[in-house]
Order: structure tokens, then sequence, then C-alpha cells
């Protein structure tokens, strides 16, 4: 069965990103192949806070952006939202803008959703967080999403294979495995530059055919 899930600002950004760093090169792979599979089977959400952020973005991204987000449902943003954000601030879950991080992490919660997917790593996608926010809405008799990345959720074999249980999709589970469990010494960029090897090479050239 499909999962809901809400679709922050950062996965569109990341998808057409530019920046030739392998780091930045390699979450754009990473939230292609996740985007690929997830809108296959899940329900992608999102809501006019995100495209208020990517209208922020400087041309011809932010209009690839708003196209890539074209067929998605965006979730109403109400006075419960509203107020919940202002509970995410005062408790300092949140940074102080009630139109960004706060707002998003609102409507996921309000909404239901059973994911709320960012690589934003500092406020949402946080695992250090992710306790405080669980306090917060539990009090506030909310249950809260998960709160993942793109390649957490490609990491998650059981999540791919139920997707898409296809040979080159396991391909793909078994490369992001390997970056995703490698050694503390194997640095981001390190990983990030195994995108470029032979062997994602090979596996690009296998998925196209």
């Amino acid at each position: 069965m499909g999962k809901l899930i809400y679709v922050e600002t950062s996965i569109p950004s990341f998808y057409f990103e530019t920046r030739p760093a392998a780091q930045m090169q390699a979450r754009r792979e990473w939230t292609r192949e996740w985007w690929d599979i997830a809108t296959l089977r899940d329900d992608l959400v999102t809501s006019l806070g995100v495209i208020n952020e990517l209208n922020h973005t400087p041309e011809p991204k932010r209009s690839e952006c708003l196209e890539l987000l074209d067929c998605l449902s965006f979730l109403d943003i109400t006075e419960e939202a509203d107020d919940l954000v202002e509970a995410y601030i005062t408790n300092k879950v949140m940074p102080a803008d009630a139109a960004g991080d706060a707002l998003h992490l609102a409507l996921a919660t309000i909404h239901q959703c059973d994911i709320l997917v960012s690589w934003n790593c500092r406020h949402i996608a946080n695992a250090n967080k992710t306790p405080h926010i669980r306090r917060i809405n539990g009090r506030l008799g909310y249950e809260t999403p998960v709160l993942i990345t793109p390649l957490e959720l490609l990491n998650q074999k059981a999540w791919i294979q139920s997707h898409h249980p296809h040979p080159k999709t396991t391909a793909l589970t078994g490369f992001v495995t390997y970056a995703a469990t490698s050694p503390p010494s194997l640095t981001t960029t390190r990983i990030a530059s195994v995108i470029n090897c032979e062997k994602w090479k090979n596996f690009r050239s296998m998925k196209a055919g």
C-alpha cells in the first residue's frame, strides 16, 4: 500500500540541482531515483508554503521546480495548522519562521501524512530533533510523520521492493546501501564521488535499457 508523503521544498530544489560539487550532484541523483519510485505508488502532496519558497528561486530552476509539482495535491493551510506552527515555534522545535519549516511540519502532521521527505537535515530530517518533535505533537494529540531524506528511504530495502520489485531497482538498493552504511571515515564527498564511478554508470545504462 502506498504512503501519503509530504514533499518539502528541498526535494524539487535538489531534483534540479546544478551546483557541481559531488555532494550536491549525489543528492540530485538520489532525489531523482526516489522520485521515480515514489510517484509510481505513493500519494505525494505538497503545499502553497512550498510554492511560496520556490518562487524565490531564480529562473529557469523556479519554473522547472513548479512544473515538477504540478501533478501533486496541495494540502490546505488551516487555522489548526497555524496554531500548530505557533506551538512549534514557542517550544523551539522549529525556527521562528511561520512560513518555513514549522509550516511544513505542521501541515504534514495535521493532515496525517505518513512521511515528510526533506533534505533539510538541520531542522526536519534530523534524528536528534525527532524525539522533541514527537513529545510536542504527542502532548497536543498528534502523531508525528516519519521525517526522512530520499537517501534514507532508498536505503530501506523493504520500501523499495514493495514499491518497485524489479531486478534493476534491487541493484540500486545494493548501491545505496553501500553508500549509506559506509564507515564514518568515508566522508559524504567520497561517498558522493562513487556516483561517478563505473558501477554507477553501468547501473544507469542497465536502467535505461
